[in-house]
């Protein structure tokens, strides 16, 4: 095929590029900035000069032909919503008002509205708001504003593209349905103008332009077919391949929800109140339909907080977004609340920036905050759009959402859902090459899609499969509803508590009774990219069920509930005056008794499943698989160390083996200060998500490698860390069963101790880095480690004695 040459009329930018179709290739991609707003206008207009406009394209174009001398064709795709009024030669008589135009006023659509009955905007797809050219030409009529085309005959509205076009061919401007329905007067179901609604609004004097077939010729230029334009949003579908049951989410100056139907009646808008009338149906390819949701807040409202942050100058928007970037990237959460909602739309109007004080008026805060939600409006939107949960992972494209990966992963992590890029920066851009090959080849968009599809790399879905999708995300501010509709009472309070990088965790107070939220988390909150497998939290309520017989009452939460839908479990809570013993610790109060109390806990576990004489064979085969304690300990801990020391690998390798050799007993996996609860002299035990059968060794180690920790921190109580420890120990070697007590002094220690080096080791070059130590202590903690690791101590006083 010879190339053809592309054409963008967008928002922020007009581009170009030569499509090469059989090597599915963007070459010499240009760019100009989409021109100006006509200065001088009343607040809110938004106009620009269509002469400046064509102007550009041409531009565009002479720069791009000679890069496509035998050009095969010119494709067009470009901005929907607004319009420009053109005369019988396709001459304007307006300027083209944009669809950011905000002059009809709440009482003025309103006004509109009253003309248009719910019977007509389900038929026009509830296509319906102040900003798009229906509304705005009403307006003009009611200022006596609005031109007619002269003698030539009335005044035609189109599309900029479409006025682009047919300049460009020097014939009558037509419309593709996909242009032609964003103005909301095209009625959906045979893709024809509504003359009823047009009537009602007196609008009948307007020539309106025929709507021709998708893939229809508007004329020749240069002896090249030019066909007619298509609407930007669902050229980049077509560019980012989307497919049936994935939810496209496409972030650029606007943004928006979608997701393909194959016909009107499963893809009409769902008559639920108010929020039915943020969802729209629009036409799509070969006789599908695209359910959407529009003017989420997007780059748009991204750009009016960069533009707060550069008003008083210093540095460029390119080089504010970098900053921003990396400022967000650093400050990993935020207690300041942003709400994006700038300009009109689905999510309301009134943005706001809340709980501003000294501590977080950053950029990075800021930025955090309008980044969450964000991700929180797209989930919000998101179970409006698809209330049935038919989509399994999202498909995320345009320019925003490209540039900001931690936008990107919280959207995700809101959506709950795995996703995949678009294959191509330039969605519309490669939408068209999409499109070209359709057209020229004369198969229907699904075909050619599909034929893109396998010979394009695209990028495989990062995240959950389909089954572990949850269809809730929890929050503080959704928690509430969710218990309700479980049967629950309504909360008093919702909270997050904090400490955790796998789960999401809400204390819940109803009043009589405290209860803990605990969903699991397929991406962890970590700096490094580290997954586990969410089904993991009901291994946690297994062992908790399973464990309570067999340990003094208190020692573990009750489970409430169990929702394996959406991966949570409830628990019960600790008392208020609860403190994890990590707290306690941190303040210098280093209690023997309660490392002895953890250590008998630890002791009863063992005892309850210890693989001869428990009576319990089956929890070995329930718990047997160590699938978790791989994604959770093995890999980020092990791992990711060995890669960072690799004259220690052999070591840790070794290390490894011998452990999963050593299969006596059930083993909590994160038996940390952080995970006991200490009110008075009660001792709770929680987080068993990391539960396995194994290695019990694991376990002492994981405990004595904290406490060795703190004592670099607090080289004062170095001692008092000493005595815990080996407190600790000996009441756990002392509650094992008889005959693991008779081996212990051949295995249990050594086997601590081999552990303890590596364990160390890990929390400064691992994936989940102590967070309380400086960088000067890391340095100190890695060379004892290493020590550790390549001269082994004979008992635990000894590891202590090297600090």
């Amino acid at each position: 095929m010879a190339d053809f040459i592309a054409i963008d009329v967008g928002s922020s930018f007009i581009k170009a590029a030569i499509l090469d179709l059989d090597g599915l290739e963007l070459r010499h991609t240009l760019r100009v900035p989409f021109p100006g707003f006509v200065p001088g206008l009343p607040p809110r207009h938004r106009e620009v000069a269509p002469a400046a406009i064509l102007a550009a394209v041409e531009d565009l174009l002479a720069r791009a032909l000679p890069h496509a001398p035998r050009c095969a064709g010119l494709m067009v795709c470009g901005q929907m919503q607004g319009f420009v009024l053109v005369d019988g030669r396709g001459e304007p008589v307006s300027n083209y008002v944009s669809w950011l135009d905000q002059r009809v006023t709440p009482t003025e659509f309103d006004e509109f509205a009253l003309h248009v009955t719910p019977e007509h905007r389900r038929e026009l797809g509830n296509e319906f708001r102040a900003g798009i050219a229906l509304p705005l030409l009403y307006w003009l009529l009611r200022q006596g504003a609005l031109p007619n085309g002269g003698p030539p005959g009335k005044a035609t509205p189109v599309s900029i593209a479409d006025f682009v076009v047919a300049r460009l061919c020097n014939a009558p401007a037509v419309m593709d349905p996909t242009q032609a329905a964003a103005f909301g007067a095209l009625r959906i179901a045979d893709l024809r103008w509504h003359e009823e609604v047009i009537g009602r609004l007196g609008l009948e004097s307007l020539r309106w332009p025929e709507v021709v077939p998708t893939g229809s010729l508007a004329g020749t230029w240069r002896g090249a077919p030019c066909y007619v334009s298509i609407g930007d949003q669902q050229c980049a579908l077509a560019g980012a391949l989307l497919d049936d049951g994935e939810l496209s989410v496409n972030i650029g100056t606007g943004s928006q929800l979608s997701l393909i139907h194959d016909d009107m009646i499963h893809g009409a808008p769902i008559d639920d109140g108010a929020s039915s009338t943020d969802l729209q149906l629009r036409p799509y390819f070969d006789g599908r339909f695209l359910r959407t949701i529009t003017h989420i807040p997007g780059g748009r409202a991204l750009a009016a907080l960069v533009g707060l942050f550069t008003e008083l100058g210093g540095a460029s928007e390119d080089e504010a977004w970098r900053r921003i970037e990396a400022a967000v990237a650093a400050v990993p959460a935020t207690d300041l609340r942003a709400n994006t909602a700038f300009f009109p739309g689905p999510c309301g109007h009134g943005g706001a920036l809340e709980n501003l004080h000294e501590g977080n008026m950053t950029a990075g805060h800021v930025f955090r905050a309008a980044f969450e939600n964000m991700a929180r409006n797209y989930q919000i939107c998101a179970l409006r759009l698809d209330p049935e949960g038919t989509a399994t992972h999202a498909v995320f494209s345009g320019g925003v959402v490209r540039r900001l990966p931690v936008l990107r992963e919280l959207t995700a992590a809101e959506l709950g859902m795995g996703y995949r890029l678009s294959p191509d920066p330039e969605d519309t851009l490669f939408g068209l090459m999409v499109l070209a090959r359709a057209f020229s080849g004369h198969i229907g968009v699904r075909d050619a899609t599909e034929a893109v599809r396998a010979a394009t790399p695209t990028q495989a879905t990062i995240g959950l499969r389909a089954d572990k999708v949850p269809v809730l995300m929890l929050t503080p501010s959704n928690a509430s509803g969710y218990l309700v509709a479980r049967g629950v009472a309504r909360p008093r309070d919702v909270r997050e508590l904090g400490g955790g990088v796998s789960n999401t965790v809400l204390l819940v107070d109803l009043g009589g009774l405290r209860l803990v939220l605990k969903q699991s988390l397929h991406k962890l909150r970590v700096e490094q990219d580290w997954f586990a497998d969410p089904d993991r939290i009901f291994r946690e309520s297994a062992a908790l069920m399973a464990l309570a017989p067999h340990l003094p009452p208190g020692s573990l939460p009750e489970v409430f509930f169990e929702d394996r839908v959406n991966r949570v479990i409830a628990m019960t809570a600790a008392p208020p005056e609860a403190e994890t013993w990590k707290s306690l610790l941190l303040r210098g109060e280093v209690s023997p008794k309660i490392a002895a109390t953890i250590g008998r806990m630890l002791a009863a576990i063992w005892r309850a499943s210890w693989h001869a004489g428990s009576g319990n064979a089956d929890w070995e085969d329930e718990f047997g698989d160590q699938t978790v304690f791989r994604e959770l300990r093995l890999d980020p801990y092990y791992r990711s160390t060995a890669m960072r020391h690799p004259d220690l690998a052999g070591h840790i390798e070794s290390l490894m083996h011998e452990s999963a050799a050593r299969r006596l007993a059930l083993v909590h996996g994160d038996w940390s200060p952080k995970n006991f609860l200490i009110a008075g002299s009660s001792v709770t035990a929680i987080d068993f998500e990391v539960i396995h059968f194994g290695d019990p060794s694991f376990d002492t180690a994981f405990l004595v490698n904290h406490l060795a920790l703190k004592s670099f921190l607090q080289p004062g109580r170095r001692a008092a860390y000493q005595a815990a420890a080996v407190c600790f120990f000996d009441a756990a070697r002392q509650g094992l069963p008889e005959d693991g007590r008779r081996h212990a002094a051949a295995w249990l220690e050594p086997a601590t101790l081999a552990h303890l080096g590596a364990l160390m080791l890990a929390r400064v070059d691992g994936k989940s880095p102590a967070e309380y130590l400086d960088s000067a202590l890391q340095g100190r903690v890695r060379s004892v480690a290493r020590d550790l690791i390549l001269h082994p101590p004979a008992t635990i006083g000894e590891v202590f004695r090297r600090i």
